[in-house]
């Protein structure tokens, strides 16, 4: 048996709620998934065009095929779709080996650095 029959065997294993997975709503589809929400700050990313901004940030896996069969198609960059009810922009979405990874991102505005950058950090502390 090859690598790549193998990574297709265990694709259940993955998906399992026994094991990793959760039942999950994914731009409209209830999805067994994987997901994985963390800050700006955990993942060392930074908005260098706009940096008063913050990112909460989710890494969504589940199994290709089950996505598709609902929806056609796999997100792209710059979709927006929900994740358990949450509007998100797609980052990257790959589909490796039968599993697909989404790195989605939901940017907010620190409003007391904002105001920090015009001088007024006390009207929003």
């Amino acid at each position: 048996m090859t690598f790549k029959e193998l990574l297709k065997k265990d694709l259940d294993t993955f998906v399992n709620p026994k094991e990793f997975a959760e039942l999950h709503t994914v731009d409209g589809v209830e999805i067994m998934a994987v997901v994985d929400k963390y800050t700006q700050a955990k993942s060392g990313s930074e908005s260098k065009t706009f940096p008063v901004l913050h990112g909460d940030f989710v890494e969504v896996c589940f199994k290709t095929s089950d996505f598709v069969a609902a929806k056609e198609r796999l997100p792209k960059h710059g979709d927006r779709i929900k994740v358990d009810g949450r509007m998100y922009t797609v980052e990257n979405c790959e589909n490796e080996h039968g599993i697909t990874i989404i790195i989605l991102n939901a940017y907010r505005q620190s409003l007391t650095k904002a105001a920090s950058k015009i001088g007024r950090s006390e009207d929003y502390d």
